[in-house]
């Protein structure tokens, strides 16, 4: 690995009966960016490749708020997956509606002029590695036997905004968050 960080897992000292060499992986760094490889062998120039590490980072822009699961909501075009480090905080206050399961690996929400609402409504919001909230978070239900969750699976829950949770319309479901606070 000549540049980026990461490394390369098993590598092939010497070539094959047909002159390839091989390996096992390249973990590219832990930086967004430019990352680089070089074969080299006595005697001739060094050959590199090159790949480019993407951030799994998806960012919230739609400064009068909508729903989590519409695509057009977010800088990437799309919902976020489990591995999304997801950011709200576009400045402003409004809110971000979770009203079908969803996920993100890291949520980090609120501050420097952002005060977003992420209200959960009749769903499940799974977030696998730590949520900072400088916010406000609703939990609330909608209809009878209906009933909401934020799980952090991993890392903690840091909340310098609220949280709260609301008896919505039906009157009747669980509102649960579980989590490590801190």
């Amino acid at each position: 690995v000549t540049g980026g960080g990461g490394s390369v897992t098993g590598a092939t000292p010497r070539t094959d009966q047909n002159g390839v060499a091989t390996v096992g992986s390249w973990i590219l760094g832990p930086v967004p960016g430019t990352n680089t490889v070089a074969a080299t062998i006595p005697g001739v120039s060094a050959v590199v490749f090159s790949a480019t590490g993407a951030s799994n980072e998806i960012r919230w822009i739609n400064a009068s708020g909508g729903s989590w699961g519409t695509p057009a909501n977010w800088d990437k075009n799309r919902v976020p997956v489990a591995d999304d480090t997801v950011v709200i905080d576009l400045a402003g206050s409004y809110v971000v509606s979770v009203t079908s399961n969803a996920v993100a690996g890291n949520l980090r929400m609120g501050g420097g002029g952002s005060t977003p609402t992420l209200r959960i409504a009749n769903a499940n919001l799974t977030v696998a590695d730590g949520l900072a909230n400088a916010g406000a978070i609703i939990l609330t239900n909608q209809g009878v036997n209906e009933g909401s969750s934020l799980t952090v699976t991993a890392g903690i829950l840091l909340n310098t905004g609220t949280i709260t949770t609301q008896n919505g319309s039906g009157g009747i479901g669980g509102r649960t968050i579980t989590a490590t606070i801190d």
